[in-house]
């Protein structure tokens, strides 16, 4: 694979393993992981890789440790203490070079080591709330932000709902579409009267 546009060719195939498994099946630190899974469970390969995509995903999303460590649990798992340590251990080794959307698509080890060298690391040039919440977290963190030379646009996904069959049911203001739909089905706005 040649370097496209200044982008490392590694890069590109733990891209292709992700898409092709669902979590970075090639991460030495990945590997560890389901190899003590293997040694430690009762889960054949194929829910142990579930698993994997389902760790991975929420890394990849900011998870903290409990909650990572919580998806253990949740499947029943129960080890012993020193078990539990070495798998406390290899997470951490697992958390470290998992690329986060947070932090740009950069693994966490990765990032320290740009801000060592004191590179700036990529940053998007524009952000954008997709929930009313985010948006008003968005706006208390705004000046932060654009210090970073990252704008944020607080209207970009907001949708001034028109009058419709809900009319007299609809709170009046933006809705964004991540927002609880306003027509009381439970559904996000964008998955509901947002289509």
């Amino acid at each position: 694979m040649e370097n496209v546009e200044g982008r490392r060719p590694e890069v590109f195939a733990e891209l292709i393993t992700l898409f092709d498994n669902g979590y970075p099946a090639q991460n030495a630190y990945y590997i560890q992981l389901k190899q003590f899974l293997l040694k430690e469970s009762d889960l054949d390969e194929d829910d142990i890789c579930e698993l994997l995509i389902d760790l991975h995903e929420e890394i990849a999303f900011g998870g903290d440790f409990d909650d990572i460590f919580g998806l253990f649990s949740d499947e029943g798992f129960f080890f012993s203490m020193e078990s539990s340590k070495r798998l406390a251990s290899i997470l951490q080794g697992v958390m470290n070079h998992t690329r986060t959307f947070y932090n740009c698509g950069y693994t966490p080890s990765a990032l320290h080591k740009v801000m060592l060298a004191g590179k700036k690391p990529s940053l998007p040039k524009t952000i954008i709330p997709m929930s009313a919440e985010a948006a008003k977290l968005m706006e208390q963190a705004k000046p932060d932000i654009e210090k970073l030379g990252v704008k944020v646009d607080l209207d970009a996904a907001a949708i001034i709902p028109a009058s419709g069959k809900d009319k007299k049911n609809r709170k009046p203001g933006k809705v964004y579409p991540n927002d609880p739909c306003s027509c009381g089905s439970g559904k996000k706005y964008k998955k509901c009267c947002g289509r």
